[in-house]
């Protein structure tokens, strides 16, 4: 939510330092009471817009990739880095139901990622290349798929995706 409101309306702080807490605390309690805020993805029409997409693209007689396979944008993290973050930091958001578009050997190499060696297993962080002995690491399990994993010496292979201001849950490119 921080990250799509911001403030007045949402602080983001480290809990954990109690001077931070308080110089924040300190900040809103100056500040005039901001008016009420609901996101439009909240609203009783963004929500109809959501079912109206979800509804319109059910596809129960053949396969059928929703969001669209052309809404995924390929990003390489930076090591440590989760997708989730490398999304964002690029305006974007991360998009689970495309990883298995970048689960393979095909994806490294054309992202320009040499991999040496192969791993395959159930590691949170695939799609990735791990830095620390320069192999690829796909996942066996498309479940374990996720935006969040991290690890110091792993650069993920990402699958981001543009999204309607106001309604994050909606690609871009995807027709309503």
């Amino acid at each position: 939510m921080a990250a799509f409101v911001g403030e007045p309306h949402v602080y983001t702080f480290n809990a954990e330092n109690l001077t931070e807490v308080e110089l924040t605390v300190q900040r809103i309690l100056k500040q005039p009471r901001p008016p009420p805020y609901l996101p439009y993805e909240f609203t009783f029409a963004g929500m109809l817009e959501r079912i109206t997409a979800y509804l319109n693209n059910q596809q129960y007689c053949r396969p059928h990739q929703w969001p669209p396979s052309d809404s995924l944008v390929t990003r390489l993290s930076r090591p440590g880095v989760s997708c989730k973050q490398t999304c964002y930091d690029e305006g974007l958001v991360c998009e689970p139901e495309l990883f298995h578009l970048l689960n393979n050997e095909e994806a490294f190499a054309k992202n320009g990622i040499e991999c040496p060696s192969i791993q395959r297993g159930h590691s949170v962080h695939a799609p990735s290349l791990v830095t620390s002995d320069s192999h690829c690491s796909l996942q066996d399990d498309e479940l374990m798929l996720s935006c969040a994993g991290s690890e110091k010496d792993v650069k993920r292979l990402c699958s981001c995706r543009q999204y309607r201001r106001g309604q994050v849950a909606l690609c871009l490119s995807c027709s309503l």
